[in-house]
């Protein structure tokens, strides 16, 4: 078994060096027993996310680009950070936060709507298959994870929220939605099941159908998390989610979490692959390109 997490604030800083964080990715994770070593390759150097400990507590800070928009490096990005956790710290609660005034701002459009436009199903399904593959790493976790809100969760930023056990939000100007209906890309599987599980039949099917988005205020009624609190005070309420579970029931925390989600991963594994296939055919479809270009004209600055 992995040694734990010892305490203070170092686990991994992608190799920035300061007096809290005296070590790099070559030298592992440093603990009062004999570290495991990863050895130092390119890759660990080039990892962009920043995974820091604070009271038992894995705080792993999205940092794959300004907004954390999700595309192929988001997503390498992602795994990379849950491999060297999973690799070194088990059984550890996860805290998953943004940065600046933005948790994740969901799809990169640059990258989505041309491949979308091409209209090849085999294509885009591979592309919704990596996607999914990255939200179901942080929903499949074993042990507790928490979503600290920092900012604006839009799209596949709130829905990488929802796969999270636990949600608290930082108070402010922020908004919180699923837009994807309004610009032409219809909900595949894992979105809707996700929002089922976790926000119940009724507000899924507002939320998603409506495209319309919330402030704090109304997405905590909503369900969408469950907490608000000030900014100053999102990192102390979040980790205090993260460290309810003892470390001595853990693996009771484990079983029940994959009993309780066994019906979505159940159905996202062998019930959805039909659905799944109508819903790549319809993201290329005219009227979901004319949508997605009517939604790239509006974001356009007026001249």
């Amino acid at each position: 078994m992995a040694p734990r997490i010892p305490e203070g604030r170092l686990v991994i800083d992608a190799g920035r060096v300061s007096p809290q964080n005296p070590c790099t990715l070559s030298e592992g994770w440093r603990t009062g027993v004999q570290a495991q070593r990863r050895p130092f390759t390119l890759e660990a150097l080039l990892m962009r996310w920043i995974i820091t400990n604070v009271d038992q507590v894995v705080v792993v800070h999205m940092t794959s680009n300004k907004v954390n928009k999700q595309n192929e490096e988001f997503f390498a990005d992602l795994h990379d950070a849950f491999d060297r956790v999973e690799a070194v710290a088990e059984p550890a609660a996860i805290v998953l936060r943004g940065q600046g005034r933005v948790f994740s701002a969901g799809l990169d459009f640059h990258h989505v709507f041309p491949l979308f436009g091409r209209g090849d199903p085999a294509e885009v399904g591979s592309w919704f298959g990596r996607f999914s593959q990255a939200l179901l790493r942080v929903f499949n976790y074993r042990y507790p994870t928490v979503a600290a809100i920092n900012g604006h969760a839009i799209a596949g930023g709130l829905i990488l929220a929802l796969c999270c056990d636990h949600r608290v939000a930082a108070a402010g100007p922020f908004t919180y939605g699923l837009n994807e209906v309004p610009i032409g890309i219809p909900m595949p599987s894992l979105f809707a099941e996700l929002l089922r599980f976790r926000l119940g039949s009724a507000v899924a099917t507002r939320v998603a159908l409506t495209g319309e988005l919330y402030t704090g205020k109304r997405a905590l009624e909503l369900g969408f998390f469950e907490e608000l609190v000030d900014q100053h005070n999102l990192m102390s309420r979040a980790c205090a989610a993260a460290i309810r579970t003892p470390v001595s029931a853990m693996d009771a925390y484990a079983h029940s979490k994959r009993m309780l989600q066994a019906p979505v991963t159940r159905y996202i594994d062998y019930e959805s692959r039909a659905l799944d296939a109508e819903t790549f055919r319809v993201v290329s479809s005219d009227r979901s390109k004319c949508a997605r270009a009517l939604a790239v004209k509006r974001l356009k600055p007026q001249s």
